[in-house]
């Protein structure tokens, strides 16, 4: 039996930073091989860091923060940046009030939209922010490349795509097989419903003669109502349509 863990978010993060966490991607899998790495403790003490250690390395890990806002953050948390002094951005790295989790969400909340929707920080077209993806999911790849150690410590390169519909937890964790991966992670802001990663992880990766290949693993399926597995389609006109979907799902998914 191997042990790993593929769920796993750094200050990429916006909900990891909200709650005062400033690591990359080599302090995740640094954590990962049995290093000690400081970490702060919950969401009121951003000043004293907390030294932890697994009493067990693991087998195997991937970094998977979540492609929403994940350019922004970058920006956000960059000094160098040209919005960093932005009130928005400051606003984004305000820490939170108290450490109750109606104020983390109360927060996280705003903050996606805000830091979604403000052209103070991304522009009129939004281009800054997609541009700004560019230096986490490289530096994502790069950490992966970097610790993978054949046959004894396994990474893979992944995000977290995280769709919530009316409530409804549909998040996915994909996971790439090499370093041939996609040119940016996909995110729910461009395919709000999980047919359409799919349907993208299949065309723009798996088909191609790149050596890309993808898949997604469901997470909290137990909070998305019935819709992460939903057996209704109902963008299929006929039963051709609904096995076609139902076969692509199949082929993207294989654990959950």
């Amino acid at each position: 039996a191997y042990f790993g863990d593929v769920h796993i978010h750094t200050g990429l993060s916006a909900d990891a930073m909200l709650f005062g966490s400033r690591t990359e991607p080599n302090d995740a899998y640094a954590f990962a091989t049995g290093q000690p790495i400081d970490i702060f403790r919950g969401m009121t003490n951003f000043t004293k860091p907390l030294s932890v250690q697994l009493e067990r390395p693991l087998d195997f890990a991937a970094v998977t923060d979540h492609a929403e806002n994940i350019g922004t953050v970058s920006l956000c948390l960059d000094p160098e940046s040209e919005v960093y002094n932005t009130k928005d951005c400051q606003f984004v790295r305000e820490p939170l009030p108290s450490d109750s989790m109606a104020s983390f969400s109360s927060k996280l909340s705003k903050q996606f939209f805000t830091m979604y929707a403000s052209k103070e920080i991304c522009g009129d077209d939004h281009q800054r922010c997609i541009d700004a993806i560019q230096t986490p999911w490289k530096k994502i790849q790069v950490a992966a490349k970097q610790w993978n150690d054949p046959c004894e410590f396994s990474t893979l390169v992944g995000y977290e795509y995280s769709s919530t519909n009316e409530g409804s937890n549909l998040h996915h964790n994909v996971l790439f097989r090499t370093d041939e991966v996609m040119h940016e992670p996909i995110s729910m802001r461009v395919a709000p419903d999980p047919f359409e990663l799919y349907r993208r992880l299949k065309t723009e990766c798996n088909d191609t003669d790149t050596g890309c290949r993808a898949i997604a693993i469901p997470h909290n399926s137990n909070i998305s109502n019935g819709k992460m597995l939903r057996v209704d389609y109902p963008t299929a006109k006929n039963k051709k349509e609904k096995r076609a979907l139902a076969q692509l799902r199949q082929d993207i998914i294989p654990i959950i």
